[in-house]
């Protein structure tokens, strides 16, 4: 228990807490306001809205918070303020009582809303209704709760958008709160939303009550467009749910229930009169045309739509005629009726009725041209014409349906990829899973590099959580156990769960779930293929062919019919008996007929195994060949890898031993580039290549190997490496060893800056030289394949084509088309999993150029040049901070330096020498110095003050004069401080000197400008004054006269007066010395001169103003009043500056109150003060004031309310109380007219004697 002054505590952070508590509530009430209405906001909130919420103005909002902002509790941003940390905000936030903070949430609320634009308001919906919700209980106008409803709404579509389902169903529940009876009576198409987007929200988040809340709604929904969108969240719901049977009963009931038309049928007839009626409707129209369709604007026909696009999907896993129905609905309607949301989708789902019922769909659907233009089309409308309602299925369709047939596959899985992006976007991720699923089946299909593959499934797997689907996520599972298995991550297939024996009779025992276990059996079939495990093999192809049916010309449906191929082909024995691959080779040829690119070489492959198994070996040899190039050509790196291993074992099978190593090594180096660790790394594989190998004599069918590195040979390296620190030397060492030890033509090192590539320098082999160039600029498609680059980069792995020009992987990229490069070998250079560059390499004399060995020195070396790159970088970073430092200490005429308190040493930068009249040469300095240079005057406290804070370990700053060698005298500012080092101790002071002589100059050069200016002021003040004075003096000489004149008669008399004489002759004393005091304090005001500061009394130096203005208020009618604190009111100060404050203070009111008709004039001088504070005098008027904007500014040069001022005079009266450390200001005077307060400081020590003449009036 911690306890300070009385409060306890139970631990340090509550402590903390308290105190934090304790430093906010010492703020200012407004400041305090702020604070606690910031902790509302949470986040960086902009300076509007603050002002909005405290009803203050930009400019007070800042005033307020500067001193938290000084604090070190509010960090002020560009548009706004945020607390520096969150414990602040928290204690902020907990000063307000709990019973209060509903009122602030709901004022907070009103101000950002208010102080938001109409068209900004969905964005900050979140923001708002956060605050909104809070305060909800004291919302009770309609109008006012009605909007906070549709704000909820609206910010649960926000969270939508980034796939928080829970956090939008809260918001939508929210706005049901405040959704009270009579305001859904009043506003029934708010409260059927609110009904419809709580179910909605129910269904996405996987809540338990959302099926009961559906089918609440469903009962009690009759308005087609809200049925229709309940009967969306149904369908949604079940399909996530595996109830297909469901899902579509529920569409159905509702389209039966808006009229929809007739009852969809499922027989032949129905089907083909379907698909009549749709051409009927097309009529000679062109498919393209039908892009120029209107938009639809039937209701009815929308809602249908939406339903039909609902049901279309469980239709195809009940009844494929339905299906086919369903979708023929759908196409009628959009052609009758205009393109609805819905119509790109219906045009990109032909491609699969055309799958089951090409035959049967008419004369203008022939081949899977026709749904190519169809899915066309429905990417046009998507995509240029902005018809989104489903962009994301529409993507996926055409890419699954469509492509395959009519582009190259990887246009396919392009497609799929932004179909999956697509569902990120738009918030939607129903459809996620599929799309992932789809987009996965193409990379493997197409032999994209495993590692990248693996690594983007399991990142969007992160999301798929949010949307949870046991079938798809069991199809993702299986694709990720065959990307672990072909990895060496699996040494089986089964595990724990997935695909044990339990959980496949599971599969098998659920027919709805019959296209997951078609694809898992695919799966499983490649695995085992890939593992050698025939038996499972051939056990997964027959379960697979079971349910084939229902993806009868999908990708997958292509990889069953190939690895069945393989697989049965391998296990059975050639001659009669051996297994029939025709049905496979058939479907296989077909599809090559439509695309040859990515299907002929799967079918050159099952032909050739079927020539090996009939004995027809050349043909086979042939057809293996015709299949290793089309595959090559295309980018199919496994199929080729795959047929070179085959054929590798036919060859050996014939004692083909040459030729059996030629394609075993290759199979070898293409299930390398693939990924595929099983099989490039297999005990079969290398087992076969070193059998072979033996079996060859000596030097034949190999390139000759390069000699092996030795220990010296990497040592040499790794010293040449660390043998700089300079970046561009480093660079040019490892290119040259490279390209040494690769055995290169070319080489480019990239090195990763600010995220972007920079291709830091580039080296070429010349006869034996190699040459290094600098490059530093950024990497084009012209410098080296972006393709490869792009995958080391994401993959973190070497990457080596042994023939880019037929590497169907590299083989399309811009470089090596244009090029035309050999071999390749990509390097990461990787510090800690962080990419700090690539090491590129190309031979352009021949194929596989970049055997293991050099590829393993060079990894080496990279791992280690990423560390000698990283310390370069920031050795020359240290260089270039550096000559900013010293550049920027020449500028500002400041030095640095260190003094280590244990030896003295004393360490000064290059300026610090300078400006001492030293050079570097000089050698090392001494404190010896730095004594010699101190101004004789200052040395003494220089020293006392110096070796404190020395002993002390204090910070300490002075001023202070140095004497150069010269003689020249210059002005010096300094600070230092302690330097605690790693344990704590301080070991060393730092600090600087600057070299101030130009600004004390300058100072001096201002000073004495203001000077200048303060005595013209005066002058100009006494010559508005000159008639007052000319009284003044006037009268003393006139009495002087009279009494001269009376003198000289008492003489005259027979009997001499001498009494009255000197009577008279005293009075003309006093009146000349009266006339003398007048002249003295005139020509003191007049005086050119310094200021000089003496002990005065302000009652004195007010009453001696009297004389000089007394004449000047009288002849304006100004009556004036004397009102001086009792007794002496010492202080330290000029008196001459601040009779002229008084003096041009009296002139001012006198002059504002000369159009004073109906009132009085009347100036009044006061004085006031106590022994423990400030004097104070004021001079007030009666006259009409001055205005706010006017008073704010008053102080300021060259202002004036005077028709004919200059306006200095009151800005040199600030002048002159700032040097005297006061104040002075102007406020409202309470009866009409103006008060000035002059504020200066006591000064207590008072004289010896007090000042004498003091003359009350």
């Amino acid at each position: 228990m911690i306890n300070v002054s009385g409060h306890p505590y139970n631990d340090a952070a509550e402590f903390s807490a308290g105190v934090l508590s304790e430093r906010i509530r010492r703020f200012q009430p407004l400041t305090l306001d702020l604070l606690i209405a910031l902790a509302c906001l949470d986040a960086v909130t902009d300076r509007r809205v603050l002002a909005g919420v405290a009803a203050l103005s930009e400019d007070e909002v800042e005033t307020a918070l500067w001193d938290a902002v000084r604090a070190g509790l509010v960090v002020r941003r560009r548009d706004g303020y945020a607390f520096a940390h969150e414990r602040a905000r928290d204690v902020a936030y907990a000063l307000v009582p709990v019973e209060a903070r509903p009122a602030l949430h709901l004022r907070v609320g009103r101000a950002l809303l208010a102080h938001t634009p109409d068209e900004s308001v969905p964005d900050a919906a979140i923001a708002i209704v956060s605050q909104l919700n809070r305060g909800a209980v004291l919302l009770v106008g309609a109008g006012e709760r009605a909007a906070a409803v549709e704000l909820n709404l609206t910010a649960a579509h926000r969270a939508k958008v980034t796939g928080d389902y829970k956090t939008a169903l809260a918001y939508v529940r929210a706005g049901a709160g405040l959704l009270d009876e009579p305001l859904a009576r009043e506003r029934p198409e708010l409260a059927a939303q609110v009904s419809i987007a709580v179910a909605e929200f129910e269904a996405l988040a996987g809540e338990p009550t959302a099926e009961a809340h559906v089918l609440a709604l469903l009962a009690q929904t009759h308005d087609p467009a809200c049925l229709a969108r309940v009967g969306r969240i149904a369908v949604t719901l079940y399909l996530g749910l595996d109830r297909r049977a469901d899902a579509l009963d529920t569409a159905l009931d509702i389209l039966s229930r808006i009229d929809a038309g007739p009852p969809l049928g499922s027989d032949r007839d129905t089907v083909v009169a379907a698909y009549r009626e749709f051409w009927a409707a097309v009529g000679d129209r062109e498919i393209a045309d039908l892009l120029d369709l209107p938009k639809g604007t039937d209701p009815l026909q929308r809602n249908v739509m939406d339903i039909l696009a609902a049901v279309v999907v469980p239709a195809f896993y009940h009844d494929r005629r339905l299906f086919a129905v369903v979708l023929a609905r759908m196409l009628r309607i959009s052609v009758a009726f205009g393109t609805f949301p819905a119509t790109p989708f219906a045009y990109s789902l032909l491609g699969l009725a055309y799958a089951f019922f090409g035959a049967d769909l008419g004369a203008r659907f022939v081949d899977h041209r026709t749904g190519f233009r169809f899915g066309r089309l429905a990417l046009d409308l998507v995509d240029e014409h902005g018809v989104c309602g489903h962009k994301a299925a529409v993507y996926g369709n055409v890419a699954y349906l469509v492509l395959p047939w009519t582009a190259p596959l990887r246009e396919a899985a392009d497609l799929h990829r932004r179909a999956f992006l697509e569902t990120r976007e738009s918030g939607d991720l129903t459809y996620a899973p599929w799309c992932l699923t789809l987009m996965t089946s193409d990379h493997l299909a197409c032999g994209m590099p495993l590692a990248g593959v693996e690594r983007d499934v399991e990142a969007a797997v992160d999301l798929l959580r949010l949307v949870p689907s046991k079938a798809f996520d069991d199809v993702i599972q299986a694709q990720l156990r065959l990307i672990h298995v072909l990895r060496g991550r699996a040494e089986r297939w089964e595990d724990d769960r997935f695909g044990s024996p339990v959980f496949e009779r599971e599969l098998e025992a659920d027919p709805v779930r019959a296209a997951l276990a078609c694809r898992y059996w695919i799966r499983k079939l490649q695995a085992s293929y890939f593992l050698g495990d025939l038996p499972a093999a051939l056990h997964a192809a027959a379960r697979a062919e079971e349910t084939l049916w229902i993806v009868p010309r999908f990708v997958e449906t292509g990889e069953f019919h190939l690895f069945a191929a393989l697989a049965r082909a391998q296990a059975g024995k050639p001659g009669p008996d051996a297994p029939d691959l025709s049905a496979h080779h058939e479907l296989l040829a077909a599809w090559a007929a439509e695309r040859p690119d990515n299907f002929g070489h799967r079918a050159d492959l099952v032909a050739a195994e079927m020539a090996r198994l009939a004995g027809r070996d050349l043909d086979a040899l042939a057809l293996y060949e015709r299949a290793i190039e089309g595959a090559s050509e295309n980018g199919f790196v496994q199929i080729a890898a795959i047929a070179h291993e085959r054929a590798g074992h036919m060859c050996l099978a014939r004692g083909l031993v040459s030729l059996a190593h030629a394609h075993l090594s290759a199979a070898c180096a293409g299930f390398e580039a693939w990924g595929a660790t099983l099989k490039a790394e297999s005990s079969e594989c290398r087992e076969l290549e070193r059998i072979v190998a033996r079996r060859l004599p000596a030097g034949a069918g190999a390139s000759p190997q390069p000699r092996q590195l030795d220990l010296d040979t990497l040592v040499d390296a790794l010293h040449a490496l660390s043998g700089t620190i300079v970046l561009s030397e480093l660079v040019e060492r490892l290119l040259q060893l490279a390209i040494g030890q690769a055995g290169a033509q070319r080489g480019l090192l990239v090195l990763i800056r600010d995220g972007e590539r920079i291709l830091e320098a580039e080296a070429c082999a010349r006869g034996e030289a190699i040459v290094v160039s600098p490059c530093r600029r950024a990497i084009t498609a012209q410098d080296a394949p972006l393709t490869i680059l792009d995958v080391v980069s994401r993959t973190r792995e070497t990457l080596i084509s042994r023939d880019a020009v037929l590497d169907g992987a590299v083989a399309g990229d811009p470089y090596v088309r244009a090029r035309r490069p050999r071999s390749i070998l990509c390097l990461p250079v990787v510090k800690q999993s962080r990419l700090v560059g690539l090491l590129y390499l190309e031979n352009n004399l021949n194929n596989d150029a970049f055997w293991s060995n050099r590829t393993q020195i060079l990894e080496f070396l990279c791992s280690q040049a990423a560390i000698f790159i990283e310390n370069a970088s920031l050795y020359g970073d240290l260089q270039r901070s550096e000559i900013m430092l010293r550049e920027g200490q020449r500028l500002t005429r400041t030095g640095s330096w260190t003094l280590n308190t244990a030896t003295h040493e004393l360490f000064w930068s290059e300026e610090h020498y300078r400006i001492f009249g030293r050079e570097p040469e000089d050698g090392p300095p001494r404190l010896e110095w730095l004594l010699e240079s101190l101004h004789p005057e200052d040395r003494a406290r220089m020293l006392d003050l110096f070796f404190g804070a020395l002993q002390e370990l204090r910070h300490y700053q002075a001023e202070f004069r140095i004497v150069l060698p010269g003689g020249e005298v210059r002005h010096m500012e300094t600070i230092g401080r302690p330097l605690p080092g790693a344990d704590g101790e301080v070991h060393h002071f730092i600090g600087i000197a600057m070299d101030v002589t130009e600004r004390k100059q300058a100072e001096a050069s201002l000073q004495q400008a203001q000077t200048e200016l303060t005595h013209v002021t005066r002058i100009a003040t006494l010559g508005e004054l000159a008639a007052s004075i000319a009284h003044e003096v006037s009268q003393p000489i006139s009495a002087i006269i009279v009494n001269c004149e009376s003198a000289r008669r008492w003489l005259s008399r027979p009997v001499p007066e001498l009494g009255e004489v000197r009577e008279a002759l005293k009075e003309s004393v006093a009146s000349a010395e009266r006339a003398a005091d007048v002249i003295r304090q005139i020509r003191a005001l007049a005086r050119k001169g310094t200021p000089r500061f003496q002990e005065i009394d302000l009652n004195q130096v007010a009453a001696d103003v009297l004389p000089l203005v007394q004449y000047e208020l009288t002849k304006r009618g100004v009556v004036l009043e004397f009102d001086l604190s009792p007794g002496t009111l010492f202080l330290h100060g000029d008196p001459i500056q601040l009779q002229q404050v008084i003096i041009n203070l009296v002139v001012n009111g006198a002059q504002a109150m000369e159009g004073n008709v109906d009132r009085a004039r009347v100036l009044r001088i006061a004085t006031a003060g106590d022994e423990s504070g400030p004097v104070v005098l004021t001079v007030s008027d009666t006259g009409p004031g001055i205005t706010a904007e006017v008073r704010d500014r008053l102080f300021e040069p060259f202002v004036t309310t005077k028709a004919s001022g200059m306006g200095m005079g009151l800005s040199i009266c600030r002048t002159i109380a700032l040097a005297h450390d006061g104040e002075i200001a102007a406020e409202p005077n309470p009866g009409g007219g103006t008060v000035f307060r002059l504020s200066l400081q006591r000064h207590h020590d008072e004289p010896d004697e007090p000042a004498s003449g003091f003359r009350a009036v």
